[in-house]
């Protein structure tokens, strides 16, 4: 336990530490457990358009999806960042030709987001959370900013192959989209991924944009670094949120932050920052340290009470404020894995009509038809030689496979089987079900 320094840009990625800093974050959307499909958390719709031809499907209701022969990126969509003018750089400025892309996703989050959704130490969410995320996704990687890190060169020289903007539609309610020319098969993966693009959890962590900022200031004078690699270079500390040296170096940059009400990025982020914002924010998050001890402030259900880095204690307390009720994903508490039942005669005579039913159950409860993505057969002769395939139909509670007398005259004498699967799409795996007859000559 506790083996790495936290902090959500770069620190610790251990299993031991994620395990517990995952509990206090919050996600935009959540995968499904049962089948990989991602399911909203704060978000509300996605939209997803993509360039004809290419192989993308959907499941869920709560993404739409629509091919386009053409996806033009706006003029105004945001692809950049300028260092030393501290301001972003649009499509227009960068491609005045012009620029398309093969993916487009628009993201509407919940209408109340910024009502109900509360860091820790008792912060609202707000742009600024959101805004600063996409200022360091580009800043680290550009060696004309004060916080430039190599180690990130990598990730981002592959993110920007693809990338071709994104823009915001409304701030409240917020709605967003990115544009890209990287795709998934599941139109949910790419409303999950775009969701993402706007949501403050870094790669190792939540991250509001005030204890964020409190890093930034530290490594961009030279008194700590987010990454193992740059502090390791540069032989300063990492940057370690909840123990350590540079708690004190985070003190003193709060109480700095707090007298002068500092905006990190100010002539980017001070369009979705007031001051009044800020004011609050150093205000909550100097409480914050002075009761708890530390700068890990998250969003999630879970907050982070107390660390003892020399016992190897780390306390966890329940967030009175999180906006969900447990019971929000008790559906997950087990998989519905389907039971799948066949019944129909006993004897099946070559050239005459033979039907048969299918019941799906869980639990003895008959399966939502909605849930039953398909049910198919296949249907095998004595000799096991495949004679039929297809799909079963509908019929009010059950299913029914009905073989007509051209299906049964391919039929040969003696034992013949049936084999039904069931397709759900609550879970990934199927549900299968045999039965044997005989087959009798004509």
């Amino acid at each position: 336990m506790l083996p790495e320094p936290w902090n959500p840009v770069g620190g610790s990625n251990f299993i031991f530490d994620t395990t517990l800093y995952r509990a206090t974050e919050d996600y935009a959307t959540i995968v499904d457990p049962y089948t990989g499909l991602d399911l909203p958390q704060r978000v509300e719709r996605a939209e997803v358009f993509i360039k004809r031809g290419l192989p993308v499907t959907k499941s869920l209701d709560w993404v739409s999806l629509q091919f386009v022969p053409e996806i033009r990126v706006p003029d105004d969509a945001i692809i950049s960042w300028d260092p030393k003018a501290q301001r972003f750089i649009t499509v227009k400025e960068k491609h005045p030709q012009g620029l398309t892309a093969r993916t487009k996703a628009v993201v509407h989050f919940e209408r109340d987001l910024f009502e109900k959704v509360q860091w820790h130490d008792g912060s609202r969410l707000s742009m600024g959370d959101i805004m600063l995320g996409w200022i360091l996704t580009f800043d680290r990687a550009m060696d004309a900013s004060a916080i430039f890190d190599e180690s990130v060169l990598p990730s981002f020289e592959s993110f920007v192959q693809t990338f071709r903007g994104f823009r915001i539609i409304s701030e409240n309610p917020l709605v967003a989209e990115i544009y890209s020319d990287a795709f998934s098969l599941d139109a949910e993966a790419i409303g999950a991924g775009a969701a993402g693009a706007f949501w403050p959890t870094y790669g190792f962590g939540p991250g509001p944009w005030h204890t964020v900022a409190l890093g930034i200031r530290a490594e961009a004078a030279g008194e700590g670094a987010f990454t193992d690699d740059k502090a390791a270079k540069k032989k300063v500390e990492h940057l370690n949120y909840i123990a350590g040296p540079t708690l004190a170096v985070l003190d003193r940059y709060l109480a700095a932050a707090r007298a002068e009400n500092f905006i990190p990025y100010a002539p980017a982020l001070s369009k979705y920052i007031t001051a009044e914002e800020a004011r609050t924010r150093w205000t909550f998050l100097t409480h914050w340290r002075e009761g708890r001890g530390h700068f890990w402030v998250g969003m999630g259900p879970f907050l982070l009470q107390r660390v003892s880095p020399v016992e190897k204690i780390v306390e966890l307390h329940r967030f009175s404020r999180f906006p969900d009720p447990s019971t929000k994903w008790i559906r997950f508490d087990e998989p519905r894995l389907a039971t799948v039942t066949v019944s129909g005669p006993s004897t099946v005579r070559i050239g005459e009509m033979a039907t048969f039913e299918v019941r799906i159950t869980f639990k003895g409860r008959p399966y939502a038809a909605g849930d039953i993505e398909e049910v198919k057969y296949l249907l095998f002769d004595a000799k096991s030689q495949l004679v039929a395939n297809g799909a079963a139909q509908h019929a009010g509670e059950a299913w029914t496979l009905t073989f007509a007398p051209e299906v049964t005259r391919r039929l040969s004498p003696g034992s013949s089987r049936l084999e039904v699967i069931a397709v759900s799409r609550a879970v990934s795996i199927p549900s299968f079900a045999t039965v044997s007859f005989t087959t009798l000559p004509r």
